[in-house]
Order: structure tokens, then C-alpha cells, then sequence
């Protein structure tokens, strides 16, 4: 619905914090004309002591990149650098400032912060004191770098702000081997999204000291898909021999993933490291001829490509099924534009596990990731919804990995709920899972199918009996 001009100003109450914006006719679908509703900016800060060059090579780097931004997602149109410095609530960084010096833009009556500024006072507890009260509630995830996974993200956030004992702080991971060194070394990092393929390569490599010692899965995450999108002239995987293949940034999922697989079929490519977005308007044009993106499906990106862009999903030639790699199969639902009819591609899925650092149980970090987990299992049910993401199907926390170990949050977790349906004479699945006990005896799961804990059609709200 539209806002009048005086409904506007009575939602303003005279602060200045609202002003008009017109959302242009076919934003959504079914708009036919244009919409006007009142906005607010968002503003990009730092703490004040954030190194000068980090925050002007931050700024630099967006406005330089605005016009692929914009492409990219379309609220870009809405910065400018003219509305970047206008009306903000707290001063200028230095090094934001540099910037905009450089570009000769006109700040007018623009505060601009100096080196001693405290915004906070003397009056506050210590920044240390505040920062570790904040912190024993706080768990930072290290997440995938596909649209996909941001989606599950947010519904995971949606549901675990509702009555969580502790907040989940996402951190964008820069992909699947860069994840894994982030979670053994980066401080502060708790839980984070890592492809089991990229797992079991560090393993055999053993460049990660006591690797298998130093990590607990929680669970089986999302499937991630192998996308090989080509030209509508590559008819087969063996038509890339020596062209130029995007296999995306080094050490993402991607990356790794296409790796191994080129590398298994004997099949030499020229490799490119583009990001997943600068690749597709290279191969719509003719500069590559295919890329890899792997993925949970859909992936957002690739649902963005039209019929007269001559692409095309190649399958996969069988691949020798393992923990790492499975069939899998892309259908008209997933990519309308690049796949008609009845055709099926047939390609690989990749799973992903949930993991975190093995900090001792009497560490400060444990109680809080432990509470996250029982806080994630209790809420699976309200996430395994058909009206949320598809993708949260695949969540199982009765996985095994073969040759890891489970988180022990997990396993408490599940005992627990063992000993109440046994109290309540229920039996069920849980009964048939042998966690963490097992394990630490050095004995092998009784149970390593993937019994579901919890019905996938949102009947119970709760994983209770």
C-alpha cells in the first residue's frame, strides 16, 4: 500500500529520520504501479579503533565496484556516494574519509572522527568487561560462501531468536578450505560449514596437525550440488578438454570440488578463479567456456539466467559413490530456464556437516556451543517445514561420518532424549542410535543409516514425542 504525504509526516513525528521512496512498477510481481512508502538508511560502521587503511580499502573497494554491485542486486541503485556521507548518526572514520578526500566529494556539515574519540565516555564498564559478558552468549558461525546457504541462515536465525539460550553470530566464510583453517586457527570462531570432500583432502594431506583430534561434527548439513554450466555448443564433459573452465576462488568449495573431479576423470582444463558472478558474465560472452559453482539448489544466481543466454546444465558422467560423493539430480523446478521438459541432469551432490572446534568441556567456549546445539536439535522441527527451505530436509543430525567424531554436546543431547522416551515408554529412533559412546570406545555405530529424528512435515513443533 501507499503512504500519503501526511501519513508520512505523522510516521516522521518531525525526528527526520523517515523520507519518501517510490518503489518503481514491477518490482514484485503482480505491481503494476508505483508504491509510495517512506525509508530509512542503513549506514556501514567500524569501531573507532579500526586500523585507517583497512577502513579505506573497504570504502574503495565498494565504490569502485558500485556499477557490478548494482547488477548484482539491485537496492545498489540507492548508493551514491553524494548519500554515503549525508545525515549520519555518528562521526566519519578516518579512513573513510581519505577516501572521499581523494574523490574531491563534498562533505559538507560532516562530523569527522578523530583519533581520541570516545563515544561511549568514562562512565561504562571496561570494553573488555562488556566484550566478554556479550561473549558468553554469543556463538560465531562461519557459513558458506553460495546464496543458498544464507537463506538456511537466516531461517536458522529466525528461529533461534525467538527463545534461544544464545545468539548466533553468522561470520560469511571465504569457502570450503579456507572455512576449515578458519575454524582450527582463526580466534573467535566457534561453529562453521564445511564440504566433506574438502575434509577428507586436508585429511589425506595432513597438513592440519591432529586434524581428526581438533574438530566435532554436529551434524549432516545441506547437499551441496555440482553445477557444470557450459555453452549450448558443449555437448559433452569431454568437449572442455583444454578450455577454459572456471573452477571458481582458490580454496572454495567450488575449487576443491572441481579439483578432484578433473583431476579423477584425467581431463585437462585451463583453470580460471573467477568469483561466481564475474565467471557467468564471462561465459555468457564467450571468454570461458564453463564454470563450476557447487551448491545447494537452487542456487539463486544461476535461476537468474534467461534462454538467449545459450547456456546450458551438463550432467556428469557415474562417479563411484563414497561419504564424500553421491548421485544427485537436477530437474525444470530447480533451474526453469536451464533445463526443459522432463529432462533430468544428472550430476553429484556434496554433503556438508556442522562443525565445531573440540574445546574441552571445561573450556569457556564449550558451555555456549553446547547450548547452542540443544538449542538448533530442539528447534529442527520448526525449521523442517514445507513452507521454509527445501534444503533443511537434508539436515540429519543421526548422520555419521566415517572416521570422525560426533560433537559430545550432540550425544548428551540425544541420550537425553533416549532416557525420556524410555521413561516414557515410547521406544522410537533414538534407541537405535549409538552415539558418542560408542565412539570414544573405539567401537563401530550399530546404527549408521539416516533415520530422520523428526518429522519433515512440521506436525510437532517440537522434536518431543
Amino acid at each position: 500500500l501507499s503512504w500519503t504525504e501526511q501519513q508520512r509526516t505523522q510516521a516522521d513525528g518531525g525526528l527526520g529520520l523517515w523520507s519518501p521512496l517510490t518503489i518503481p512498477a514491477n518490482v514484485y510481481e503482480g505491481q503494476k504501479a508505483p508504491i509510495e512508502t517512506i525509508a530509512q538508511p542503513n549506514f556501514l560502521a567500524v569501531r573507532a579503533d579500526v586500523d585507517d587503511e583497512v577502513v579505506y580499502a573497504i570504502t574503495k573497494t565498494i565504490f569502485e565496484n558500485l556499477p557490478f554491485l548494482k547488477r548484482l542486486h539491485a537496492p545498489f541503485q540507492f548508493l551514491t556516494t553524494e548519500r554515503a556521507v549525508t545525515a549520519l548518526p555518528v562521526p566519519l572514520h578516518p579512513g573513510a574519509l581519505r577516501y572521499y578526500e581523494e574523490i574531491r566529494l563534498d562533505l559538507g556539515n560532516t562530523v569527522v572522527a578523530d583519533n581520541d574519540y570516545d563515544l561511549f565516555g568514562d562512565d561504562l564498564p571496561s570494553s573488555a568487561a562488556i566484550r566478554q559478558r556479550i561473549g558468553q552468549r554469543v556463538v560465531r558461525l562461519m557459513t558458506a560462501e553460495d546464496g543458498t546457504s544464507d537463506l538456511l541462515v537466516d531461517d536458522l536465525l529466525d528461529v533461534l531468536a525467538d527463545d534461544g539460550d544464545v545468539r548466533v553470530l553468522p561470520i560469511r566464510g571465504k569457502g570450503a578450505a579456507h572455512n576449515l583453517a578458519d575454524l582450527l586457527y582463526l580466534s573467535g570462531i566457534d561453529i562453521g560449514l564445511l564440504q566433506v570432500d574438502a575434509l577428507e583432502r586436508e585429511r589425506r594431506r595432513g597438513v592440519y596437525p591432529d586434524l581428526i583430534g581438533n574438530l566435532r561434527y554436529i551434524t549432516k548439513w545441506a547437499d551441496t550440488e555440482v553445477h557444470l554450466l557450459v555453452r549450448n555448443d558443449i555437448l559433452d564433459i569431454g568437449d572442455l578438454r583444454d578450455q577454459p573452465v572456471n573452477f571458481g576462488p582458490e580454496g572454495s568449495g567450488s575449487e576443491v570440488t572441481a579439483s578432484i573431479l578433473f583431476n579423477r576423470a584425467r581431463l585437462p582444463v585451463k583453470q580460471t578463479s573467477f568469483g561466481h558472478s564475474q565467471a557467468l558474465e564471462k561465459l555468457k560472452v564467450g571468454e570461458i567456456a564453463g564454470m563450476v559453482h557447487v551448491a545447494p539448489k537452487p542456487v539463486p544466481l544461476l535461476r537468474q539466467v534467461e534462454v538467449r543466454d545459450n547456456l546450458r546444465l551438463l550432467s556428469l558422467a557415474p562417479f563411484e559413490e563414497s561419504d564424500a560423493y553421491r548421485p544427485a539430480d537436477l530437474t525444470v523446478e530447480d533451474y526453469p530456464t536451464l533445463i526443459f521438459g522432463q529432462q533430468t541432469v544428472r550430476t553429484l551432490e556434496v554433503p556438508q556437516v556442522l562443525a565445531a572446534y573440540n574445546w574441552p568441556t571445561d573450556h569457556e567456549r564449550y558451555p555456549p556451543i553446547a547450548s547452542f546445539v540443544s538449542d538448533f536439535l530442539e528447534s529442527l522441527g520448526d525449521l523442517q517445514v514445507p513452507w521454509r527451505h527445501a534444503k533443511w530436509k537434508d539436515v540429519d543430525p543421526s548422520y555419521s561420518l566415517n572416521g570422525w567424531q560426533r560433537h559430545p554436546a550432540v550425544d548428551d543431547y540425544l541420550r537425553q532424549l533416549r532416557t525420556a522416551e524410555r521413561s516414557a515408554g515410547t521406544g522410537g529412533p533414538l534407541n537405535d542410535l549409538s552415539g558418542g559412546e560408542a565412539r570414544r570406545e573405539g567401537q563401530t555405530p550399530t546404527n549408521t543409516s539416516k533415520t530422520k529424528l523428526w518429522p519433515e512435515t512440521g506436525s510437532f513443533r517440537r522434536p518431543i514425542f
